[in-house]
């Protein structure tokens, strides 16, 4: 048996109570036209029992729980991409909401849309129940919707459990006869890609929803297929009859609720909380103090003393001064914090350099500089600054058009500018492209240069805050398993090109003790004794020692060694060759990594154990949604081979929602006693360094994901490449580029 408070998500919900007060607020004030639709009982957005082919905003989460006899469902889902949501579902047995479980059916559910709604055409989505799960709810759909008004109609055809009604043949038999064979419902084996559309027979189902003239509220009446045959072969249940009416509200799109009935003898009810991490009211790290005005005045001479001090004092730090013989082009290296936007550094910084710079200055180039990799070079021209800041002439889209980029030393391309209509997302033409002989260079002799500014920042130390979670489904004992932890990280730059980081990790929660008994012991651990480090309240959760270059601006390498994660210690080493105005980056790694003991003080000793992993990386940052898609490849911590597919959506505050999938040659223990080659997540990062007293690069993390996996694991290496050179490319330096006036 299992009781009812492990089934429900208290840490996701809390999360999605905090994101909604800062999402209601901002649609309150701007108006905003907020979308009506909600999810039906297993979490997926639709009618009363059926699914539909309507899909949450990009980047929604949602948490939620639901009844109907036999179950009780909770569930969180991520809108991950456009047209893909993700749902992770913990449906248990129960004969009434006062008992405990009799047992659970976790598992991943997916919907994926395959056209957009028009004028002509519904919009169509693909789903998959239990995708990756228990068979007992497993069912996949091709759902319709099309709205007419005040009226949403919807119409599809199911396998699995929506399709047990029987009404038609299933087609797909005669593509192979793979997909004629008999599903069992209440196999213990896992669902797998093989069982999907498979049956027999296939089912019909379809309703409408009626938004009322009554704000917020709408009537839902639905005919499914779900004959529920599991349940009557495994004990004495009697289903109701196929048809289902319900009531919804929906309160700001921050609430739903939602009653009916199924037939005229089950009664069902549900209610979930949702909200988008875009509308996080914190951000990575504040500024010291509003911005600088510009003076009315140039100044006769550029002291370069005030330009760093001021700077300083606004939380930017200069460094690398220097200028021209004839100072009317000023250079300097401008060494960006964690979670904030380059434009936005960058727009700060022209303040103070224009107010204390010669007044023969008209060119300004940042070199943009991250721990200690070097990147992009920003060149912008005083006088559009002034008509900005000063004048209130010019904007940042005309800051753009003159500003210029370097990629490569050998580039110098001038792009045209684009006919198109801007998007929403990038209103900016095009970025041009110079090589640093263009900037500096005047005929074919080369400069007389003046360094005024000190060399490049050494010494530099920093300091946040990490708050981490993680839950993960459960089949037997606990419904939700959990850990909590704090983990207190400082770096320092001792000298040119090194990094050296200690963290501590304070262990604050977790019900991890019976982990042990869910998992099966392994010879070679990798993550399984998860339990036996979580039970010290402290314990060292990193000590490296990195080396840190960039080859070129788009060419980044890093070496590291020492306690590199929780659970390994080691060395090895990275490179990243990211083409500034690529959407493509390809990336390699390669680390020795030695099993660190957890039965030592804090988790300091070896206990023999090492292993060889690296992996090799693609990833594409697709146009107009700040969606990326990394494809990997490689060796795992337990010498397993395989690939692994994430999905990442970045937002304007420095929050971040990703999914990942990834597959091996190693099998492990599943959540439902059998074994897996999968091994998937679901993370959010929210960033808490704005809030007072609370170190700049702070971050909330949430995780959901199996406890306790040998197979499918990568190093948790303590700094990325990709992440570090996020700022220097084109695409992010353009979605941020309005913040250059703030």
């Amino acid at each position: 048996m299992v009781s009812q408070n492990n089934i429900i998500i208290p840490l996701s919900s809390a999360m999605l109570l905090l994101l909604n007060i800062a999402a209601v607020r901002a649609a309150q004030e701007q108006g905003i036209n907020l979308p009506t639709y909600s999810p039906a009982q297993n979490g997926y957005l639709g009618l009363n029992t059926v699914p539909s082919a309507r899909m949450d905003n990009h980047g929604t989460l949602r948490t939620g729980v639901s009844t109907l006899d036999p179950y009780l469902h909770s569930y969180i889902s991520a809108q991950v991409a456009e047209p893909l949501s993700l749902t992770f579902r913990q449906t248990s047995e129960v004969s009434s909401l006062t008992n405990d479980a009799k047992k659970l059916y976790p598992g991943v559910d997916l919907k994926l849309r395959l056209a957009k709604e028009n004028t002509y055409r519904p919009a169509i989505a693909l789903g998959i129940q239990s995708a990756i799960g228990h068979k007992r709810m497993a069912g996949e759909y091709l759902a319709l919707s099309k709205r007419c008004n005040d009226f949403d109609f919807t119409a599809g055809l199911g396998w699995g459990r929506y399709g047990t009604a029987g009404h038609f043949k299933n087609p797909l038999s005669g593509l192979s006869p793979h997909f004629d064979k008999t599903r069992d419902y209440n196999s213990e084996m896992p669902n797998k890609p093989s069982n999907w559309f498979t049956g027999k027979d296939i089912g019909f189902f379809g309703g409408i929803e009626y938004f009322l003239p009554y704000d917020d509220f709408s009537l839902k009446l639905d005919y499914g297929a779900d004959r529920y045959v599991a349940e009557k072969a495994a004990f004495d249940y009697k289903n109701a009859p196929l048809w289902g009416l319900g009531l919804a509200y929906t309160h700001n799109n921050w609430l739903s609720a939602g009653v009916g009935v199924q037939g005229t003898d089950k009664v069902m009810g549900r209610l979930s909380i949702q909200s988008s991490p875009a509308k996080w009211p914190l951000r990575a790290s504040n500024y010291s103090n509003s911005p600088r005005p510009i003076y009315k005045e140039r100044p006769q001479r550029t002291n370069v003393a005030r330009i760093l001090s001021e700077a300083s004092q606004d939380g930017i730090d200069l460094s690398d001064i220097w200028t021209n013989e004839g100072e009317t082009h000023l250079l300097a290296t401008l060494h960006l914090p964690d979670g904030v936007p380059a434009p936005k550094h960058v727009g700060r910084a022209a303040r103070h350099i224009i107010n204390n710079a010669n007044s023969s200055v008209e060119k300004i180039t940042l070199t943009l500089q991250t721990k200690a990799l070097r990147g992009t070079r920003i060149s912008l021209m005083r006088s559009d600054i002034e008509k900005a800041f000063k004048n209130k002439s010019s904007s940042a889209n005309e800051i753009w058009q003159n500003a210029d980029i370097e990629s490569k030393t050998q580039t110098k391309t001038h792009l045209k500018p684009h006919e198109d209509t801007p998007s929403k997302d990038s209103p900016f033409l095009p970025l041009k492209y110079f090589s640093v002989e263009s900037t500096l260079l005047s005929g074919d002799k080369p400069p007389s240069l003046k360094q005024w500014g000190a060399s490049t920042l050494t010494n530099k130390t920093e300091l946040r805050l990490i708050l981490d979670n993680q839950i993960g489904l459960s089949e037997e004992d606990s419904g939700l398993l959990r850990r909590s932890s704090l983990i207190i990280e400082g770096t320092a730059s001792p000298f040119l090109g090194f990094i050296s980081g200690v963290s501590l990790r304070l262990n604050l929660n977790d019900n991890l003790e019976n982990i042990a008994k869910l998992r099966p012991a392994s010879n070679i651990p990798v993550r399984s004794d998860i339990n036996a480090f979580s039970d010290k309240f402290v314990s060292l959760d990193r000590a490296h020692f990195s080396y840190m270059h960039s080859i070129t601006p788009e060419l980044h390498a890093s070496l590291s060694t020492g306690y590199l994660e929780e659970f390994y210690a080691g060395f090895g080493g990275q490179i990243i060759y990211r083409p500034i105005h690529s959407r493509l980056t390809l990336g390699g790694e390669l680390w020795q990594a030695f099993r660190r003991d957890p039965d030592t003080n804090l988790n300091l000793a070896l206990n023999g154990t090492q292993v060889t992993t690296g992996h090799a990386h693609l990833w594409y940052d697709t146009p107009y949604y700040d969606v990326t898609a990394k494809l990997s490849t490689g060796r795992y911590l337990l010498g397993d081979t395989g690939f692994s597919v994430e999905l990442e959506k970045s937002f304007h505050n420095g929050a971040t929602l990703s999914a990942s999938t990834t597959l091996t040659d190693a099998a492990d223990a599943d959540l439902y006693g059998s074994t897996t080659h999968s091994y998937h997540s679901l993370n959010l990062s929210l960033p808490l360094g704005s809030l007072p007293y609370v170190p700049s690069g702070s971050e909330l993390r949430a995780k959901s994901a199996p406890f306790g996996r040998n197979s499918a694991q990568t190093l948790d290496k303590p700094l990325d490449l990709y992440n570090l050179t996020q700022k220097f490319t084109i695409n992010d330096i353009a979605r941020h580029w309005p913040e250059i006036t703030n």
